[in-house]
């Protein structure tokens, strides 16, 4: 995405909501707005943004645009779980953008702090010089006159007059700022901290923290915590679960801090109810998102938590409501916005345990909500317990009849109406895999528990759906299918479901590759390129010779050339590069990947080749040849020669647009009825006539 594009539409929704004193912005984002920051390449844009405009931090303007900074990296956040080369990638040339701005001069530190410490409170890598810098720059730390201990002791007061009562409430809301702080502010923090009764608490709670200093300083402070102060820790729940996750080194200290807890003091764990739990399947991330209802002893909560069967926990967040309504509303907007379902409470009993011992096998740690929420449940809830898939098959299957297993295996398909499955698809394939045969045999089947685990635990879903939701009626045949793959051969078997997975996961990849592709040319300069279009096939040559951006989307290129050659763009399209398609198949809504990729993805250098197929009855194929590489920028795109008027629609493809050709010469009465249909009826029509101004207008217009 461009920057100025977004600066564009940034500004218009300022005009549209604050253009005036008494309106206001929006508490929610059109969909049209998330929609469009909801790419990596929107994400780069809006730090762009918040660290060059002219806006002050404290303004309407610049904490809207952290709004849309801090919705953009939400969802950018999961691309770590789904492709971490590729995550890694965007967050490098991300923050390679930070470091070029701190090497500016004219920077303001507190926009760079703003958006830096939105990154950071969504787990974006920031460089190390960027966090040197800004130790050395921020205010007030620039000033010679406030040391360490003072900015600590003011945010200590800031603590106190921000209505926190609790280490929960100081862990939540400072989380990300304790991120920004240097190793002595920390330091400093925490010892300052032991003003609080809870410190011991937050402390502990802080072992957790995504940012390995912060969590380092906080076992270090732990350890030179005089024993008897241990008595003022208010859950030792923290402590029992983090046991299960760290390493041996710090076991050893828990176990430690645990006697102490005991000889001084014998805290009241305080539990909390689930009582209500939705399940959502996100497209691509092959886990389930839960969303649980939580009443404890202050009211009411909400625990989000992502789930994945080769991670774990993967993330969570933990939100007190101030009233039941929220979570009402809440409810409405996840039922209608997701593929979400209401699950019974006891789902969380059955599967959590065995989440935990994913986390503890894939050494996924646990962050600070999800040891929070582990804290307020049963024990048993929240201990590590392996499950055995033959176990839960057996206890809900018993031992099935093989024409009941080969029956469930004929219609694995139907499957696909689940949500749950249209995340099974694997967007990272091992070398050779370019069929989906390759893929079922060296993916699908290669592991058959992985398959087999999500299955089991669908089945589960459906299991503890809620009666209303009509979804239970799918559990036998996740179960049987999950049967079949762990006890018996496919060598001569067809497993339906698995056909569609692999073509899927074929599609995947390319999107992948896609986006990769983007990257590289979203990093290069925007240069102009001079394809020559030609509609093959016709003699004389019907063609066009384009100036464009190197960054011209392929859905832009497709009306380029609509308008270019004369077509009415009343028919399906297709691009064509080697052997790749684009989109995939002839299916009008896969256009919308064409946004995603541009020109310079496919063309690199001059004599390279791309095919426009128009019209599948009639068959238009072009050839779009990259003729040169420009070393300016192509603003506005431009035709600067071409010949001839191209054929009219359904006119019969090649053929009949001859047949047309050699009518307009005879002119007889069968051929004058031909050419009033085609609309070339009139005297002085010249095939060979074509209005470049009209088309430059159009293009400019466009």
């Amino acid at each position: 995405m461009e920057l100025s594009t977004l600066i564009d539409v940034f500004e218009g929704y300022l005009e549209e909501h604050l253009d005036g004193e008494n309106e206001l912005l929006p508490e929610e984002l059109p969909d049209e707005i998330v929609d469009l920051i909801d790419t990596p390449q929107a994400l780069d844009a809006l730090v762009g943004m918040g660290i060059s405009c002219p806006y002050e931090v404290e303004t309407d303007e610049f904490q809207e645009l952290l709004r849309w900074l801090e919705i953009s990296a939400i969802n950018f956040t999961p691309l770590k779980r789904m492709n971490p080369a590729l995550f890694n990638e965007f967050a490098e040339q991300i923050s390679d953008g930070l470091i070029f701005a701190v090497e500016d001069e004219e920077i303001d530190p507190e926009q760079l702090y703003a958006v830096v410490r939105t990154l950071k409170g969504q787990q974006i890598p920031v460089s190390d010089l960027v966090m040197e810098w800004l130790h050395v720059h921020y205010e007030p730390a620039q000033d010679e006159n406030i040391n360490v201990e003072e900015l600590t002791s003011a945010m200590l007061q800031g603590i106190r007059s921000s209505g926190i009562h609790n280490a929960q409430d100081f862990v939540f809301m400072m989380e990300a700022e304790l991120a920004m702080l240097p190793a002595p502010g920390l330091e400093n923090m925490l010892e300052a901290l032991s003003a609080f009764d809870w410190y011991i608490d937050a402390a502990v709670m802080l072992l957790s923290h995504h940012e390995p200093v912060l969590a380092q300083q906080a076992q270090s402070f732990l350890a030179s915590v005089p024993d008897k102060e241990w008595g003022k820790l208010t859950n030792s729940g923290y402590l029992t679960v983090l046991r299960h996750f760290v390493s041996d080194e710090l076991k050893t200290q828990i176990d430690y801090w645990q006697r102490q807890v005991l000889r001084h003091h014998k805290p009241k764990v305080q539990k909390a109810s689930v009582v209500e739990v939705l399940a959502t399947m996100p497209d691509g991330l092959g886990g389930t998102i839960l969303t649980a209802l939580v009443k404890d002893n202050n009211g009411y909560a909400v625990w989000n938590g992502m789930i994945r069967l080769d991670m774990g926990i993967a993330e969570s967040v933990y939100r007190p409501l101030d009233t039941k309504a929220e979570w009402l509303s809440l409810k409405q907007k996840i039922m209608a916005d997701a593929d979400a379902y209401a699950v019974e409470p006891v789902f969380i009993k059955n599967v959590l345990p065995w989440m935990l011992t994913i986390n503890q096998k894939s050494q996924t740690p646990l962050d600070i909500s999800a040891l929070f929420f582990l804290t307020m449940l049963p024990a048993e809830w929240a201990k590590p317990q392996p499950t055995r898939l033959s176990d839960i098959i057996g206890s809900r299957l018993g031992h099935p009849d093989t024409s009941v297993v080969e029956h469930a295996r004929s219609i694995s398909d139907s499957l696909l109406i689940h949500p749950a499955v249209n995340s099974w698809f694997e967007t990272s394939l091992p070398t050779g895999c370019k069929t989906p045969r390759d893929v079922i045999n060296k993916v699908f089947l290669e592991d058959r528990t992985v398959l087999a685990k999500r299955m089991v635990f669908s089945g589960l879903l459906c299991h503890f759906a809620t009666k209303e939701e009509g979804i239970s009626k799918h559990e036998e045949i996740f179960l049987l299918n999950a049967y079949d793959i762990l006890n018996n051969s496919f060598s001569r078997k067809k497993l339906p479901l698995l056909q569609v997975l692999a073509k899927r996961s074929l599609e995947a990849v390319k999107h992948e590759q896609n986006m990769l592709a983007a990257i590289e040319v979203m990093a290069e300069p925007d240069v102009g390129y001079v394809l020559k279009v030609e509609l093959d096939h016709t003699r004389p040559m019907v063609w066009r010779r384009l100036n464009i951006s190197s960054k011209t989307s392929l859905i832009d290129l497709h009306i380029m050339i609509q308008i270019a050659m004369g077509w009415d763009d009343s028919h399906l399209f297709q691009f064509e590069s080697g052997d790749e398609s684009y989109p995939a198949g002839d299916e009008e809504n896969g256009y919308e990947q064409l946004e995603d990729i541009m020109v310079g993805m496919l063309l690199r250098e001059p004599g390279e080749q791309l095919q426009y197929i128009y019209d599948f009855g009639d068959y238009w194929a072009h050839t779009i040849t990259l003729e040169k590489v420009q070393k300016k920028r192509c603003l506005t795109p431009k035709v600067t020669a071409g010949s001839r008027c191209c054929p009219p629609e359904d006119c019969g493809g090649i053929p009949g647009y001859e047949t047309l050709l050699k009518a307009l010469k005879r002119r007889s009465d069968d051929d004058l009825e031909l050419l009033e249909w085609s609309g070339w009826d009139d005297e002085d029509f010249d095939p060979k006539a074509w209005d470049k101004e009209r088309v430059n207008s159009q293009l400019c217009d466009f």
